[in-house]
């Protein structure tokens, strides 16, 4: 497949600890990168942010619209009570989490955004409630830290892969230019289990176990 028809196709953007408690010109530039893909990307369907407020709990910040929209999904209009438990497990704060510049992106009216911080909620909006998601795009901070060990990082979503919990595979890529290393640093250079696609994207092998 052409690179092209590759990320060409209708993704979800999970957005991971793009926290407030740094303003360096590095950082703005990497959060800035996200928010213009996500806003200028016409295949970018579904945003979700992940910011976690704690290593020991399930704490997030109730940042709107963000949050209503994640209750609408994942708690109120939902039957099913594995996944409520998530909800229920959480614990919601009115402290802010995320960076301004993420924060505010402007959603365009075929879009959706909402919090999300488990893999059970990735599966259940791409299995019940976007099936068209082909895509799904981890970026943020720390490269190999948190976009690889959170609940939501490139790992669990390889698991999910591979143990067919999604209804169809999915290609799970990142950006180069929406990312960065601990302390900050750029990501010039992928390693397995990533290979590239081209100067900024960057894709997820199929077979990565974790």
């Amino acid at each position: 497949m052409l690179v092209k028809d590759l990320i060409e196709r209708p993704s979800l953007v999970l957005i991971i600890d793009a926290w407030n408690d740094r303003d360096t010109e590095q950082y703005r530039r990497c959060l800035t990168n996200i928010k213009n893909f996500c806003e200028a990307s016409p295949h970018v369907a579904a945003i979700g942010l992940a910011s976690y407020l704690s290593t020991e709990s399930w704490l997030f910040s109730q940042e709107e619209p963000w949050y209503s929209q994640s209750k609408e999904f994942f708690y109120d209009r939902l039957r099913w009570e594995t996944l409520r438990q998530v909800w229920h497990d959480a614990e919601f704060t009115d402290d802010i989490a995320t960076h301004s510049i993420v924060s505010n992106i402007a959603i365009r009216s075929d879009q959706r955004q909402f919090l999300l911080w488990h893999n059970l909620q990735v599966l259940y909006y791409c299995n019940h409630i976007n099936t068209s998601i082909e895509n799904i795009y981890v970026v943020g901070t720390a490269w190999e830290e948190c976009l690889r060990f959170r609940s939501v990082g490139y790992r669990e979503l390889s698991s999910l892969n591979n143990f067919n919990l999604f209804s169809k595979q999915k290609t799970i890529l990142s950006r180069k230019d929406c990312v960065l290393a601990v302390g900050d640093l750029p990501v010039s250079d992928v390693d397995y289990p990533w290979q590239e696609l081209d100067g900024t994207t960057v894709k997820l092998d199929e077979l990565y176990g974790g």
